[in-house]
């Protein structure tokens, strides 16, 4: 598997390329984002060619095409909060306009399979900005008609050290899906499509909290 990982260096994307390049199926992993990732045993990674880091802004991601080709998929993590963005305008323009260029530019590039973290109640019609936002950034993604796109819809995330105020406070009265389950689930999912094409069901395919962590095996 030749895979690409958007929003690599943020708690999601850290364990995608956890469970990538642990994996003796993997054969090759390029980030691509504004600053390189950091992994243990990088600099053997990064020597063998398991390892390929592209930095770009991500207003400047269809100048990074050449990045996406020859891929299997794209594992796309990219993502904020209104509060980190500063502004509604700033936030949609980072969790919905980027992504949907990197799908667009993945899209010319020939990559069949695009998969994105969305979230467990997403809807382009929400009251609430950040699932509108997520809802739209889907429809997006499926107007570019991959062969398969696949939309995983976590609910609470557990990102351990790197977990918001409100996840943490929540995670008092339950128990959230780990960042690491969500890399699990994202590789077994990308192996299952590129394994057996034809039976991989619709050309969308939507991953509720309880599949991801049946399948990341929490």
């Amino acid at each position: 598997m030749k895979a690409v990982v958007l929003g690599g260096t943020g708690a999601c994307g850290k364990a995608i390329l956890a469970s990538l390049l642990s994996s003796s199926a993997v054969e090759r992993v390029v980030t691509i984002g504004r600053r390189p990732v950091t992994v243990p045993d990088q600099a053997q990674l990064e020597q063998s060619g398991k390892l390929v880091q592209v930095t770009t802004e991500m207003a400047a991601i269809a100048q990074a095409e050449d990045a996406f080709k020859g891929a299997d998929v794209v594992m796309c993590a990219f993502g904020t909060t209104r509060k980190q963005a500063g502004s509604a305008e700033a936030f949609k323009k980072i969790d919905q306009e980027y992504v949907v260029a990197a799908a667009a530019t993945a899209k010319r590039a020939g990559v069949p399979h695009f998969m994105y973290i969305s979230s467990h109640g997403a809807s382009a019609s929400s009251w609430f900005l950040y699932l509108q936002s997520k809802g739209q950034t889907e429809n997006g993604i499926i107007a570019q008609k991959f062969d398969k796109v696949s939309i995983l819809r976590p609910g609470l995330l557990d990102r351990g050290d790197e977990s918001r105020f409100v996840e943490k406070f929540a995670m008092v009265f339950t128990s959230g899906c780990k960042t690491t389950t969500i890399g699990e689930a994202m590789r077994e999912l990308a192996a299952a499509y590129l394994t057996d094409k034809a039976s991989s069901g619709d050309a969308v395919q939507y991953v509720d909290d309880a599949t991801i962590r049946r399948l990341g095996k929490q």
